[in-house]
This record gives C-alpha cells, sequence and structure tokens, in this order.
C-alpha cells in the first residue's frame, strides 16, 4: 500500500485515538453496537448491496426503507419523510424543485450553503438574495422583517429558503418568519442541516437550557412551522457521512413529485449502507433518546460551566437564538487557526476556526471524558496566551451585497488580484462552511479582492479558484 494513501492515513489517525469534536456526529464510535442495536462491522463489506428483491427501492419504497422512514416522520413530527444518500445537498435541492416552477422566483438567504445556489442555477430560478440583517459576534442571522419587505415587493415568490442554525449555531425566529412566509402563499424552506439534534432535545430532555436558563435551545423548524426541512444526521447524530433526511410538513406537494426530484439528484445505485444507517439512527434515538440528550447536556453544562471560569477563555453563550452544542471559544491573543492545531498536538480535532474563535463541534457520540480532555487542553494552551482574550467578532464574508448582472457566457480566467470590476463566471466557496464569496453573475469588488487575500493566507481551501490564484470571469466584460 502507497504510504500517501487514504487507507494508510484513516488507518494511522484511527490508531492514535483521536477525539472528534469535528462531524460526524457518531464520533467514531460505534453507537449501535453500544447499545445493543446491531453490529454494523459483520456486515461489511458483503451488506453492501443493491435493488434484489427484499431490499425496497428508495425511490418507489414500499417496504422496509417506507418503514424507516415512517419512523424518522414520527420522531421529528412531519407528514412525511424521505432519505437522502446524497447529503442535506440533494435534500435542498429536490425541496427547492419541488417548491419551485422552473424559472419560479425565491427569495433566498443570501448566507445559504452552496448546494442552494447550485439548485437556484440548476433550476433557472430567479433569487431576490435576503442578506442577513441582525449581527451576532459570530455571523448573523435573517429576521422575519427582511423576509416580510423582500415578500411585499415580490408577491409572485413561490419560495423562501433560509439557513438555521449556521455553521456557528445562530438560529433564526422561525416561527415568526414562518407566519410571514404563508401569509404570503408561499413555501418556507429551512436549511437545518446543521441542527437535526434540535426537535429532539425538546423532545427528550424537560428543559433544554444551559448555565442556568440564560441560553435555550431552539426548537426544530418542523415544529415552527416549516414546510421542508432538511436535516444531516450524520452531523450531529449517529447516521453515516452523507447521509440525510428530507422532512415535509405540508401535503399540497404529491409525494411522486418530491420522489421524481429526488431521483434527479440522486445516485441510481444508492448505498444501502447508508440507508441502513438512517435507519438504525432512528432505532437508536426512539429506543435510548432520553438517555442520549439527558447525557449530552448535562456535559455541555459542566463544561461550560468550568470553561467560563478560565482565565484568557472566552467562551461565546448568547442569550437566544443559538444551538450551545458548538463550542465557540478563544484563547488569549492566539489566533483560532493556531489554537486548532495546538489542540490537534492533544489528539483533538476542531470542526473549524474563523479569526481568533474555534469551533468544537459536539454530537452525539461525544462522552464525558472527551469533554474533560477538552478542558484540560484548553487550560494548557491558555497559559501560553500572553494577553487576556479580546475576541474578534468573525468576519460575516457573505454580508457585502453584491451587484448581480448576469452568469458570463464566456469563462475567461484572472488572477483574483486584478478581478475587481469583472463578473464571476463561476461560485467562490471557502470551505468551511461552505457559503458563497461570489455567486456565478455577481461583480466582483476591492473588497472582496482583498477577502479573497485573507483566506489564501490562512489558508482556507475555497474552490472556485486555483493553486495559481486564477479564477474565471468574464474577462472585464459584462454579459
Amino acid at each position: 500500500m502507497n504510504n500517501n494513501s487514504l487507507y494508510n492515513f484513516i488507518y494511522n489517525h484511527v490508531k492514535n485515538n483521536p477525539i472528534s469534536f469535528h462531524m460526524p456526529g457518531h464520533k467514531g464510535r460505534d453507537l449501535f453496537k453500544k447499545y445493543g442495536i446491531a453490529d454494523m462491522k459483520h456486515l461489511l463489506p458483503c451488506g453492501d448491496i443493491t435493488e434484489i428483491p427484499g431490499a425496497d427501492n428508495l425511490f418507489s419504497p414500499e417496504d422496509t426503507i417506507l418503514s424507516g422512514q415512517n419512523a424518522y416522520s414520527k420522531l421529528y413530527g412531519s407528514k412525511k419523510t424521505f432519505y437522502s444518500v446524497n447529503g442535506s445537498s440533494a435534500a435542498l435541492m429536490a425541496a427547492i424543485f419541488s417548491s419551485c416552477s422552473n424559472g419560479g422566483k425565491a427569495i433566498v438567504a443570501r448566507n445559504c450553503h452552496r448546494a442552494v445556489f447550485n439548485a437556484v442555477r440548476l433550476w433557472n430560478i430567479v433569487p431576490i438574495y435576503a442578506f442577513p440583517d441582525e449581527i451576532t459576534t459570530l455571523g448573523s442571522r435573517v429576521t422575519g422583517g427582511e423576509i416580510e419587505s423582500l415578500l411585499l415587493k415580490n408577491p409572485d415568490t413561490e419560495a423562501v429558503i433560509i439557513t438555521s442554525p449556521d455553521y456557528y449555531g445562530n438560529c433564526c425566529d422561525i416561527k415568526t418568519i414562518s407566519d410571514t412566509v404563508h401569509s404570503h402563499g408561499a413555501y418556507l424552506i429551512v436549511d437545518e442541516a446543521h441542527g437535526a439534534h434540535l426537535t429532539l432535545f425538546h423532545k427528550n430532555t424537560d428543559n433544554p437550557a444551559i448555565l442556568s436558563n440564560s441560553c435555550r435551545l431552539p426548537g426544530g423548524a418542523v415544529e415552527q412551522g416549516a414546510d421542508f426541512v432538511i436535516n444531516s444526521t450524520h452531523k450531529t447524530l449517529a447516521s453515516f457521512t452523507q447521509s440525510a433526511v428530507l422532512n415535509v410538513a405540508t401535503d399540497k406537494i404529491p409525494d411522486e413529485v418530491l420522489l421524481d426530484r429526488l431521483q434527479l439528484l440522486e445516485s441510481s445505485s444508492p448505498s444501502y449502507l447508508l440507508m441502513l444507517s438512517l435507519e438504525l439512527n432512528a432505532v437508536l434515538l426512539e429506543n435510548e433518546g432520553n438517555n442520549i440528550f439527558s447525557n449530552w447536556l448535562k456535559d455541555l453544562n459542566n463544561f461550560y460551566e468550568r470553561v467560563r471560569n478560565m482565565e484568557k477563555v472566552f467562551v461565546y453563550i448568547p442569550e437566544a437564538l443559538y444551538d450551545f452544542t458548538k463550542i465557540n471559544l478563544a484563547i488569549g491573543d492566539l489566533s483560532g487557526a493556531e489554537v486548532s492545531l495546538r489542540l490537534n498536538e492533544y489528539g483533538i480535532f476542531p470542526e473549524l476556526d474563523s479569526g481568533n474563535f474555534t469551533m468544537m463541534m459536539s454530537g452525539i457520540g461525544n462522552i464525558r471524558s472527551d469533554y474533560e480532555h477538552l478542558l484540560k487542553s484548553v487550560a494548557d494552551i491558555s497559559k501560553t496566551a500572553s494577553k487576556p482574550v479580546l475576541p474578534e467578532p468573525v468576519d460575516s464574508i457573505y454580508l457585502n451585497h453584491p451587484e448581480y448582472r448576469a452568469i458570463p457566457k464566456k469563462a475567461v480566467p484572472v488572477h483574483y488580484s486584478k478581478s475587481s470590476g469583472h463578473v464571476s463566471a463561476l461560485s467562490i466557496v471557502p470551505y468551511p462552511p461552505g457559503i458563497p464569496l461570489l455567486c456565478p453573475g455577481e461583480v466582483i469588488t476591492q473588497n472582496t479582492v482583498e477577502t479573497i487575500k485573507k483566506l489564501i493566507a490562512k489558508p482556507t481551501f475555497i474552490s472556485g479558484i486555483d493553486t495559481n490564484g486564477m479564477i474565471f470571469t468574464d474577462g472585464g466584460k459584462t454579459g
């Protein structure tokens, strides 16, 4: 085996018993076996099957797959649930394709994931951007007032698409937005990929609050009135990476339409192992939900209570509309990138860093010892900080209001440093969090150029820019 092989990397990574504060939510632990539900290792690789008799069919479910999907409808309180083995991206796009006519109009929060903007392009949707108008230390959120204003100006809007929670945990007031959207006769689609656990926390704990009720975990989007809610069950729960569910809370769109849109976007050979992980995840949540979520809440309470008293450590705990299962902290005068690298040395792997914040994404698979090791590591790292922490607001790169012209018919490569004034031909997307800095057809400004320069210096992975710093534009001519 080649020393640079993916096999060797994963083998050695696992051998070192890393502590995961990144997705997926099972954290590398066999939760199905732990709770006596199933032993998955005996199904690899022989359980990797296709549509043999009795296995059911993802795009025409009648038996085993339908039963699993119905289990999620019960868990989330939706009318229907559909599996996605192409992640929340396919589920999001299917919801958009089902609720909007081809060439129709949709209000789209500008801080949505790239999958939403891909759907806009593929379905020829006329996008009306809703820019986040409530700024927080970590990002921002779209409010009902912004949505109401845009709906009044665009009465032919068919759907409104928002993200809640975002990558850092900021949540929207879904109930207010839902009431507003429905009063204008449109559908509300909520990308709740990062919040698959929200409904379940409320269902399985008496008081989903932290630090003496100062911060309550928001409820899920289905219970707050959204029509389509997309949940990445792999991000914080126990299903495998690339699995997700589309929860439908409206009966206005036939199942056949939704299934047709899903089959447009997913493989004709869906992974039965991914679908199995979705089924077992639902069984786990139904059987052990109270135990799992109560312990998760206790561990988070214990962590926050202790870390907030550490010298030179700042932990982000707002009062409302925040998913506190995402631990955002800053240490002294260290950058978030420095803290991430230091944590790696302690065998801890965070989800992301931005500015001087580092974000640890907790999940269903984390146990008390993970948090204890994180506390000790943060305490050790803070001793090397020379100054008290001065939390810097995270750059919300999507808060700029770029001018939209038209997607260039011909794409010309230009170095990003000389691209100001050009029109972007491709999406420019820093990852994480996967929110486009530029969408095709938007005008590049000097401020955008400076943002790209900062991202490259971090370094940050950016799709749409090659290793030589070249991006594709209209070459300086519009249209």
